[in-house]
This record gives C-alpha cells, sequence and structure tokens, in this order.
C-alpha cells in the first residue's frame, strides 16, 4: 500500500509525504499551499497494475491455500494452538513514537474500511487496540505478555524474529531490551542483526540528518525456543536440544 503516498510519478498522490507516512486531510492541504501543487488527475488502475507488474517480475505468488487470517491483540494468541507454529516475525509498536490509527487511515480508506477520513479513526476503535504506551515499563509490560505466546505457541527449536529500532533519539535501543525479557521468559537469543539506514526523501521532508533523529536503523533480534533439532551453519540439523 506504499503506492498510495510520495510523488513519483509511479505513485498515486500528488505531492505528499514519502510512503509510509500519511497526512491528515489537514495537514495535505497545507503541503498544497507550501507548494503550489493543485489536483491532478491519475489513472489508478494504471498505475497498481504497473506496480503490480513489478513485484511480480521475479516470479508468481506463492499459493496461499489454507492460509488463515486472525486479528486480534498480540498477547492473546489462544486461537493458536501450542507448540504448532515453526517461525513468528512481527514488529510490535516502537512505544509511542507513532499513532498508528492516524498513520494508517488512508490504507482504511482505500481498503474500503472506511469512507472518510473521521471514519477511519473512528473504525479503528472496532479493531482490537493498537498498543501506544507512554513509558518504557508500560511497553515492556505488552511486550512481555506477546513475547510468552510467541513461546507457547512454537514449536520446540522454532524461531521468533522481532524487527525494532532506536528511539528517543538514539538513546533507547529496543533491541537490548527485547533480548532482556526474551531471557526472562525463557528464550534462546541467537542473534541481533543491524541495518544502519541512510535516508533520503524520508530525512529531508522532515528536516533531519541522517542519524541524528528519528529511527535510523532496522534491529531484527532472532530468537529460538528450547529443544528440537539444532540448525547449524552448515546447513545439516542435529538432535542437539537446549
Amino acid at each position: 500500500m506504499a503506492i498510495l503516498t510520495g510523488h513519483s510519478p509511479g505513485f498515486l498522490s500528488r505531492y505528499s509525504l514519502p510512503p509510509g507516512n500519511t497526512a491528515s486531510p489537514e495537514a495535505q492541504r497545507s503541503i498544497n499551499v507550501k507548494y503550489d501543487k493543485m489536483f491532478e488527475r491519475k489513472d489508478v488502475s494504471a498505475l497498481i497494475e504497473a506496480k503490480s507488474a513489478r513485484f511480480l517480475a521475479g516470479g508468481g505468488v506463492a499459493d496461499l491455500t489454507g492460509s488463515r487470517l486472525f486479528v486480534r491483540s498480540a498477547d492473546d494468541l489462544s486461537i493458536v494452538s501450542g507448540n504448532s507454529v515453526q517461525l513468528v516475525m512481527t514488529s510490535p509498536p516502537f512505544v509511542d513514537v507513532i499513532d498508528y490509527a492516524k498513520e494508517n487511515w488512508m490504507r482504511m480508506w482505500f481498503g474500503g474500511v472506511a469512507k472518510t477520513y473521521s471514519h477511519a479513526i473512528q473504525a479503528q476503535s472496532r479493531f482490537p487496540q493498537i498498543w501506544n504506551s507512554s513509558s518504557m515499563a508500560g511497553w515492556e509490560d505488552l511486550m512481555n505478555g506477546s513475547m510468552r505466546e510467541m513461546l507457547r505457541i512454537l514449536k520446540p527449536g522454532g524461531f521468533a524474529a522481532i524487527e525494532v529500532g532506536e528511539i528517543r533519539k538514539g538513546s533507547e535501543p529496543l533491541d537490548e531490551r527485547v533480548t532482556r525479557l526474551a531471557k526472562e521468559v525463557g528464550f534462546l537469543p541467537v542473534s541481533v542483526f543491524i541495518n544502519c539506514q541512510k535516508f533520503t526523501k524520508a530525512a529531508h521532508i522532515w528536516g533531519v540528518n541522517n542519524q541524528v533523529k528519528g529511527t535510523n536503523t532496522n534491529r531484527i533480534v532472532l530468537l529460538r525456543k528450547p529443544g528440537g533439532p539444532l540448525f547449524d551453519y552448515a546447513g545439516t540439523f542435529s538432535d542437539l536440544s537446549l
């Protein structure tokens, strides 16, 4: 859905924030006035088809037969049986840095969930509340419950990959907190992968220099549930249980 915002030729909007940053209608009007941009009609179907063609250039879509979609809070996965999942991948809210309801209003409108901006904000209340804690202690409590559920549903030897970043001007690297919490609930930390980003449009539109403000890294914490076969880097499995 990143095609909805951004002002390159292949995007749907005329001039807006970079992909992933959705402006409110009021904010968009201010942007239009500031940059003297007027309404521009675009062929939405053609743009979506072109974007899809680029996505599928490397091959077709995997067979999703049997896939199921559940919508509920991550600290209550009772609909999923214990010891039944091989891999959990997630990117939890970055504490209170983002208002996810407002950030996703355009996706909700485009998907037919809501007719207007105000309807989208109201519609958000009909779904399980998205976490938004103003304190690190509150965030850790929510993560603790979520990670206990991850551990429960994973098969012995299964993996969890949790993507976070650094907040509070780099003073709070969330991967360190995730690693500590993981040990407390019974996970075995395997590794932390850090991708240091060099922004262009996103940094410029906010007037931010790289590596100064905001979230400048992707940090993926890889965790393993004890037991089961252990995969080694030579590409084989052993029967070692930890």
